[in-house]
């Protein structure tokens, strides 16, 4: 593959044939699920200008941004989105950015404030250890 992650037992994780959307899974009875969405040929475009894009979907989710943070991992150039959504039952979102040469892929978790927050070390994991083989 192209990618690769640690992930505990406590994680369901699936691949997918969807060319864009490459794994799906969920954390503890669903209680955090998980994306992680592929993009390619985006050579002119930084992790920050693609992260403008995803600040604007907060916006139309009407998803409150709490904090957005830059930073560079094993030759790649990451960007960290949390935000917060209130509007029907209280949600967390965590958005973490990885781009390197022309791949670009971003990790969508979203899920329970409270599992969010149990759940902190099995994420960290999962994005301290994710890489992209170019």
């Amino acid at each position: 593959g192209e990618i690769s992650f640690n992930f505990t037992r406590n994680w369901e994780i699936i691949s997918t044939d969807d060319p864009k959307k490459v794994v799906k899974g969920q954390y503890d009875n669903n209680t955090i699920t998980l994306s992680i969405t592929r993009n390619e040929e985006v050579f002119d475009i930084s992790v920050k200008e693609f992260s403008g894009m995803l600040k604007h979907v907060f916006d139309i989710q009407k998803t409150e941004l709490i904090e957005e943070i830059e930073f560079t991992k094993d030759d790649m150039d990451c960007y960290l989105l949390l935000g917060e959504n209130q509007s029907v039952y209280p949600t967390k979102v965590m958005i973490i950015c990885f781009k390197k040469y022309d791949l670009l892929y971003y990790m969508w978790f979203a899920g329970d404030p409270f599992a969010l927050g149990n759940s902190q070390d099995e994420i960290t994991l999962m994005v301290d250890s994710f890489n992209i083989y170019g």
